[in-house]
């Protein structure tokens, strides 16, 4: 599951000239040379037709649309997943998202979601794993089965969290091409998205964090050359993408999709991946702090060409809090109401 933004990073000490060297030869802006390239464009599946199977969520009056995709984390879809019930959370949750994202496996899950109107993604994190030299394959063949039992009930799978923040870009493409490429090979036409960080589309803005200190650091991995090995690679159709700000600001938030836009244009598919929920019993901003918030994780990032936005989490369990976009008794604040404002502005809310 996504985390929350790590803490505010501390200016690091300054580095030798060599190590700038090396490490610009490695993190710098370009391409690579890995994979066949982007993919070809393929029939993206985010409406949520009726569901096949039972379901006892009812439908919405209205169905929404499903673009832009405006998607929240909803996790298993039960305690300590919800502040109800699964149905109640999802009638309510469509007010502002069109999709949800949910743990891979359970199809009842996934039904119920679809017949309250919201598109389906499902996820796997094995990274970590993989890395380790473990054997993921039964992992990614038991989703491979899922859609294949369920044809046109998944709107697309995440097949990573943070995944260039741990891995290196060599594990990191070989990763891709275990889950990615089997799910391109296998059941073609399901988009597959990657969980990505980049601090070098916003550092060195006002506000925002040293350029020069980053590259040396345990996030040096966290920029446009990673990212565009991984678009390269043929592997994924699309990032939920951080762009990973010190401190919120449309107008940054803007400029960086903008230029995430010209580096990976479409059909390629991207997500501005914030996690703006809160520990707090209620919203801890006003009226103003509130729509600058929504500004900078939704309003912004949609103006500027991407296709949605994810926003992490509904209902999660976190660090011994529960993280919300609801108050905790699960009552409306001024974000939630500018959450609703931007899917009804976008023809999203049911």
């Amino acid at each position: 599951m996504t985390p929350p933004p790590r803490p505010r990073r501390r200016a690091l000490a300054c580095a030798a000239a060599a190590l700038l060297a090396a490490l610009a030869a490695g993190c710098g802006g370009g391409g690579g040379g890995d994979g066949p390239g982007p993919p070809s464009p393929v029939p993206t599946v985010t409406a949520a037709p009726p569901a096949a199977s039972h379901s006892a969520c009812k439908a919405p009056d209205k169905p929404p649309a499903h673009t832009p995709i405006l998607v929240t984390h909803f996790n298993t879809g039960q305690p300590p997943y919800v502040f109800k019930n699964r149905c109640a959370d999802l009638a309510k949750l469509r007010r502002a998202f069109n999709a949800v994202i949910v743990t891979a496996g359970d199809q009842q899950l996934v039904s119920d979601a679809r017949a309250s109107g919201l598109a389906v993604y499902v996820e796997m994190d094995r990274k970590a794993d993989f890395a380790d030299g473990k054997d993921i394959s039964e992992d990614v063949q038991r989703i491979v089965r899922q859609v294949k039992d369920n044809p046109g009930t998944i709107a697309g799978i995440r097949v990573a969290d943070r995944l260039n923040g741990s891995l290196d870009p060599d594990k990191g493409v070989d990763y891709l091409k275990a889950t990615g490429g089997v799910f391109h090979r296998e059941i073609p036409g399901v988009p597959v998205f990657a969980d990505v960080v980049n601090w070098e589309l916003v550092c060195g803005k006002r506000g925002q964090r040293n350029c020069f200190v980053l590259r040396f650091s345990r996030y040096r991995f966290e920029v446009n050359k990673v990212l565009t090995r991984f678009y390269k690679s043929g592997y994924l159709d699309g990032f939920m993408l951080a762009p990973d700000l010190e401190r919120d600001d449309p107008a940054v938030v803007g400029a960086a999709f903008r230029k995430a836009r010209a580096l990976w244009p479409r059909p390629f598919q991207l997500l501005a991946r914030t996690a703006p929920s809160f520990n707090e019993p209620t919203y801890p901003g006003d009226a103003a702090s509130a729509k600058r918030l929504a500004d900078t994780v939704a309003r912004a990032p949609l103006a500027a060409g991407a296709d949605g936005v994810d926003l992490w989490a509904w209902h999660r369990p976190y660090q011994g809090g529960i993280r919300s976009f609801l108050d905790k008794d699960g009552s409306g604040n001024p974000f939630w109401s500018q959450l609703v404002d931007v899917a009804v502005k976008a023809g999203v809310s049911a």
